[in-house]
């Protein structure tokens, strides 16, 4: 055995990698730009819902890169 645990083991072959999820960050900003200025613009309450969401799941996915850079080892995993 490797001395992964199954979960370890789950992640690392089926998990995207650093490199994948690295290269979705730039989409996600543009995303939440656009939302802000036009939230800016125009407020309305489901706006800021709306926004609040994807702010969320913008947490997520540097969470997600997060654990794939450690995952992964290497320089960027400190």
């Amino acid at each position: 055995m490797n001395g992964q645990c199954p979960a370890e083991h789950y992640a690392a072959l089926y998990a995207p990698t650093a490199d994948e999820l690295r290269r979705t960050l730039p989409d996600v900003g543009d995303g939440l730009s656009a939302q802000l200025h036009e939230l800016s613009a125009r407020p309305t309450a489901d706006g800021c819902d709306r926004l609040a969401i994807n702010l969320a799941g913008a947490q997520s996915a540097v969470r997600k890169l997060r654990e794939a850079l450690i995952r992964e080892g290497g320089s960027h995993g400190r």
